[in-house]
C-alpha cells in the first residue's frame, strides 16, 4: 500500500479549499460549489465528493461518475439530485457507516473509495456501529417522541389562534417545527434521554458522541489529510483527459498535425477524439503506420470516419474496418459509437464506447442537433465522453452483433432474450428484495455464459458443438452455486463443473467461465462495466422507497433497520468558510472491496420531490442495465484470453494464446514462394513453402497448419537475416527477419492453404502468437514459383504433430515445432 499525501505537513482549517468546480455536462460551463449550510451529513458529503473531485482535476464531472453512499440521509439526496446528479446513484441499505462512500470512473473503470482518515475512520465505525447494534431503535424512539411532542405544542398553539388550523395546508409548519425543535431539544438531551439507559450505555452514547463531534470538525473545518481517497481498481495506464485540439500524428508522409476546427460533422469530431485519446499508446503522437481501426457506426457516418482516419491521418485503408452490424438493425444507437485502436506491432488495444453524456437520449430523439454536441466536444478539458479501456486483441472477434447461439444439431437455436425476463422490475411491489436479488444473479450469470457460448460457437465454426466442450464455471451467485450449471447442461454440454477456484472478486461477484476444446482453452471473464454491481446495489435501494411511496402495495423490506429510517427534520445553519487548500490524502489498495459501476443512463430530470427523483433514477438505472446486456452491438464487456496449455501445478502460470502483430507475415499469397515436385504414384505433389515472419522479438519455436495436407505440414529450415530492420513500434523495437520454409504433400494443389501460423519467442515462451490469415488462408495456387524446378530437398528440423484445437475439422492437420536458440 502506498501513502501519497497531496500536500505534506499539516495546515489549519483556513488552507482547506470551501469550493469547488463543478461542471454537471459535458461541454457545460464551471460552476463553483461552496460548502453548505445545515447538518453534518451534508458538509460530509460534501467533502466525500471534493476529494473525488481532485482527482478530476479540481472541477467535478458527475456526468462520469458512479456513486454509492454508505448510509442514508434525506441530505445526501438533495446534495446528488440538486447539485451533481451523477448518472448512477444509490446507497448501502445494510452497512449505514456515516461519512463515507464508493465509486467508479465511467471514463477509466477506476474504482475507489472515500473517507475520513483511516485510524479514526476505523475508531468511528467500531463505535458508531456498536451504538447502532444497542442504541440507535431506543433513540428514534426517544426522538420520535420528542418530535411528536414538539408538532403537538405547535398545533395547539396554532389552534388556540385559529379552531381550523391545518398543519397539512401551512407552507411553514416545516420551518416552525425546526425552530422549535431545536430548541426542546436542547432541554431534554441528554438528560431525559439517559434517564431509561443503563451505565454502559450511557457511557457508549458519551463515545460515540465524542467520535461524532471529531467527524463534524474534519467536515465543517478539516487539516490536509483528515479524508482519505483509496483507489480500489486502478483504470487504464493511458490518459483520458484532453486538453487541446490538436492532435499530433505521424504517417507515411511524417509528423503532422490536425486541428479539431478542421472537422465539420459530429461523426469525424468523434474519430478525432477517440483518435486523441488512442494516442496515449505511442505517448502522445498518433501511430498511423502501426495501427488498425474498427469502428462502430456505419452509413452515412462510416464515410466521414473512414476519410478523417484514411484521407487525414494517412492510415492504409487494409487497415480500417467499420465493425460488424447486425443487417436488421434497426436506426443507429448509443451502443453503435464506438471505436478500437490496435497496436499492429504489440497487439495492445484501447477500446472506447462514447457515453450519453457526449451522446445524449435527446441526441436520437432529434431535440438536440449534432452542432450542439461538436460544441460541447469542442469544450476542453475533454474528459467524460467515452469509456475508454485498455487491453490486449484477442484471437477471437469479441464484437457481439446478434443475440442467438446456433447450436450444432439443433434447428432452433438460442435466445439471449430468453434469460432476461428474470431482471424485468414488474414484480418490486409485491416480492421479497432478497427473492429479486436471487433471480437476477442467476439471470445475470446466464448471460455472461450465453455471450461466452457465442464465441465458443465462432472458435467451432460458427455452430455450438456440446459434445466437444469441457466447461469449468465460478460459483453461482445465488443461494445455489451451481446453478450456473444448467445452462451448459441445457445445451447439451456434459462435462461441465463448477470450479471454487475461478472465482473472480467476491465484492463485485463477476463471473469467469474456462471452455476446453482440444488443446486450446478460452477463458471468458465478466467485467464491472456489464452492470451486475450496479443492479444488485439499486435494486434493494429502489424497493425501499418504492415500498415507502406505496404503502398499501409494500410486503416487507429487506432488513429491520429500513423499518424505522425517519425522515429528518432540515437543519438550519448556514455558516460559509473561507478556502485555500487540498483536501486528502491518497493511496492505492489493489484488491479491496468497493462499489463499482458500469455505463449508465439516467433520463429522468430532478423535479424537487428527493422520493420521486430517487425512485425514477433507480428505474431509469435498472432499465439501462438491461439494455446494456441485450444491446447489438456489443463491444467489450468481457475479458477473452485463450490457452495453449492450462497450467499443470499450483502457482504455474497459463500458457496464453494471443494475436501476433498483424504485420508479422505478408498477407498477400504472391509475396510466398513454392517449388512443387512432380506428383508420385499415388497423386501426390510434395510442395517446399517460404515465407518471411518479421517480429521484434527473439523467435523461439514456429509451428504451421492447413487444409488438403494429409500428412500435416512440416518446418525443415528457419534462417534469420543478419541485419535488423529499424522501425517504429509501439515498444520502439527493432524488427527482425526471420525466412521460414515449410514442407508437405498434398493431391490438390488448386485448393490445398496454409491457415494457421503460430509461434513463440524468447520474451516469453508460455505465450503463443496467433497470425491473423485471411479466411480461407493462404492459397498454394497464388503463390509465386521459386523459379521454377523441384527445389533441392530437405531433411525436416522438427518433430511434427496435429492438433487443431477448438477448430478440430478434419481439414485442420499437423503443426511443426522449430525450437531455436536464444541468444546469449
Amino acid at each position: 500500500m502506498a501513502l501519497v499525501l497531496l500536500f505534506a505537513g499539516s495546515a489549519s482549517w483556513a488552507e482547506i479549499p470551501n469550493q469547488f468546480g463543478i461542471q454537471k455536462k459535458l461541454g457545460s460551463e464551471v460552476e463553483e460549489f461552496e460548502i453548505p449550510g445545515g447538518c453534518i451529513n451534508r458538509r460530509s458529503i460534501y467533502r466525500l465528493v471534493q476529494s473525488v473531485a481532485e482527482r478530476q482535476g479540481g472541477t467535478l464531472r458527475p456526468y462520469d461518475l458512479s456513486i454509492r453512499l454508505d448510509w442514508m440521509c434525506g441530505c445526501a439526496g438533495w446534495i446528488f439530485f440538486d447539485y451533481f446528479p451523477v448518472p448512477h446513484f444509490s446507497i448501502d441499505m445494510e452497512k449505514g457507516l456515516l461519512a463515507s462512500m464508493g465509486g467508479r470512473f465511467l471514463s477509466t473503470g477506476e474504482r475507489f473509495a472515500v473517507s475520513p482518515e483511516r485510524g479514526f475512520f476505523e475508531e468511528y465505525s467500531r463505535i458508531d456501529g456498536e451504538w447502532t447494534e444497542k442504541l440507535r431503535d431506543k433513540y428514534l424512539e426517544f426522538r420520535k417522541g420528542q418530535i411528536a411532542r414538539v408538532k403537538d405544542k405547535i398545533i395547539a398553539e396554532e389552534k388556540e389562534k385559529d379552531p381550523e388550523y391545518d398543519p397539512a395546508k401551512d407552507p411553514k409548519f416545516n420551518q416552525k417545527l425546526n425552530a422549535l425543535f431545536g430548541e426542546e431539544w436542547k432541554k431534554v438531551y441528554p438528560d431525559e434521554w439517559y434517564k431509561d439507559l443503563t451505565s454502559e450505555e450511557i457511557a457508549l452514547d458519551k463515545e460515540d458522541n465524542r467520535v461524532f463531534k471529531e467527524l463534524d470538525k474534519k467536515a465543517t473545518s478539516p487539516d490536509v489529510g483528515d479524508w482519505e481517497y483509496v483507489s480500489i481498481t486502478k483504470g487504464v495506464d493511458i490518459p483520458v483527459s484532453v486538453d487541446s485540439n490538436e492532435l499530433s500524428f505521424v504517417s507515411s508522409a511524417g509528423e503532422k498535425t490536425v486541428n479539431l476546427t478542421s472537422l465539420t460533422d459530429l461523426a469525424g469530431v468523434m474519430a478525432f477524439r477517440a483518435a486523441q485519446i488512442a494516442s496515449g499508446m505511442w505517448g502522445g503522437v498518433f501511430n498511423a503506420r502501426d495501427v488498425r481501426v474498427e469502428w462502430g457506426w456505419v452509413a452515412p457516418a462510416v464515410d466521414t470516419i473512414k476519410s478523417f482516419f484514411a484521407d487525414t491521418l494517412g492510415i492504409a485503408e487494409a487497415n480500417l474496418r467499420p465493425g460488424p452490424r447486425d443487417e436488421n438493425a434497426g436506426l443507429l444507437t448509443l451502443d453503435d459509437a464506438w471505436f478500437r485502436f490496435t497496436v499492429k506491432s504489440s497487439g495492445r488495444t484501447v477500446t472506447l464506447r462514447a457515453t450519453e453524456a457526449l451522446l445524449p437520449e435527446e441526441f436520437f430523439e432529434g431535440t438536440v442537433t449534432a452542432n450542439n454536441r461538436i460544441e460541447a466536444s469542442g469544450v476542453l478539458p475533454f474528459c467524460g465522453g467515452f469509456e475508454v479501456r485498455t487491453g490486449r486483441r484477442a484471437t477471437v472477434d469479441d464484437v457481439f452483433t446478434s443475440n442467438l447461439l446456433k447450436v450444432s444439431g439443433r434447428e432452433l437455436g438460442e435466445n439471449l432474450a430468453n434469460y432476461l425476463p428474470s431482471l424485468d422490475a414488474g414484480e418490486r411491489l409485491t416480492q421479497e428484495a432478497g427473492v429479486l436479488a436471487e433471480k437476477a444473479q442467476s439471470a445475470f450469470d446466464d448471460v455472461v455464459s450465453f455471450r461466452a457460448a457465442q464465441l465458443i460457437a465462432l472458435k467451432q465454426g460458427g455452430e455450438l458443438v456440446p459434445e466437444k466442450l469441457e466447461v469449468r464455471l465460478s460459483p453461482g451467485h445465488g443461494s445455489n452455486p451451481d446453478e450456473p450449471l444448467e445452462f451448459w447442461r441445457r445445451l447439451g454440454v456434459q462435462s461441465v463443473s463448477i470450479d471454487p477456484g475461478l472465482k473472480v472478486d467476491s465484492e463485485l461477484e463477476l463471473m469467469r467461465v474456462v471452455a476446453r476444446g482440444g488443446e486450446e482453452t478460452l477463458e471468458f471473464v465478466e467485467t464491472d462495466d456489464m452492470g451486475r454491481r450496479d443492479y444488485m446495489d439499486t435494486l434493494p435501494y429502489l424497493m425501499f422507497w418504492e415500498k415507502r411511496a406505496n404503502p398499501n402495495n409494500a410486503s416487507s423490506v429487506r432488513s429491520r433497520s429500513l423499518q424505522s429510517l425517519p425522515v429528518s427534520p432540515a437543519c438550519a445553519c448556514s455558516e460559509k468558510l473561507p478556502g485555500g487548500r487540498a483536501l486528502s490524502s491518497c493511496h492505492h489498495e489493489e484488491g479491496s472491496s468497493g462499489s463499482s459501476g458500469g455505463r449508465m443512463v439516467a433520463r429522468h430530470a430532478p423535479t424537487g420531490n428527493v422520493v420521486d427523483d430517487i425512485i425514477h433514477r433507480g428505474r431509469d438505472t435498472l432499465e439501462a442495465i438491461v439494455n446494456r446486456l441485450s444491446a447489438v452491438p456489443s463491444v467489450g464487456l468481457f475479458q477473452v484470453k485463450e490457452w495453449w496449455a492450462a497450467p499443470q501445478s499450483p502457482g504455474e502460470e497459463p500458457r496464453l494464446v494471443v494475436a501476433a502483430p498483424e504485420d508479422a507475415v505478408s498477407t498477400v499469397a504472391a509475396d510466398w514462394s513454392i517449388t512443387q515436385d512432380k506428383a508420385d504414384e499415388k497423386g501426390m505433389i510434395s510442395v517446399t513453402i517460404k515465407t518471411t515472419l518479421s517480429i521484434p522479438d527473439e523467435l523461439k519455436s514456429i509451428w504451421a497448419k492447413g487444409k488438403g495436407f494429409l500428412k500435416g505440414i512440416k518446418l525443415i529450415d528457419c534462417k534469420k537475416a543478419s541485419e535488423q530492420r529499424s522501425v517504429q513500434t509501439a515498444k520502439g523495437a527493432v524488427l527482425a527477419d526471420y525466412t521460414v520454409t515449410f514442407k508437405g504433400e498434398t493431391n490438390d494443389v488448386a485448393n490445398a492453404a496454409i491457415t494457421d501460423i503460430r509461434y513463440t519467442t524468447g520474451e516469453d515462451d508460455l505465450v503463443k502468437k496467433v497470425i491473423n490469415l485471411p479466411d480461407g488462408g493462404i492459397k498454394l495456387s497464388e503463390m509465386r514459383p521459386a523459379g521454377g524446378g523441384s527445389g533441392v530437398k530437405q531433411e525436416p528440423s522438427g518433430n511434427s504433430g496435429c492438433n487443431a484445437g477448438f477448430a478440430s475439422l478434419p481439414a485442420l492437420l499437423g503443426a511443426a515445432l522449430c525450437l531455436l536458440r536464444r541468444r546469449g
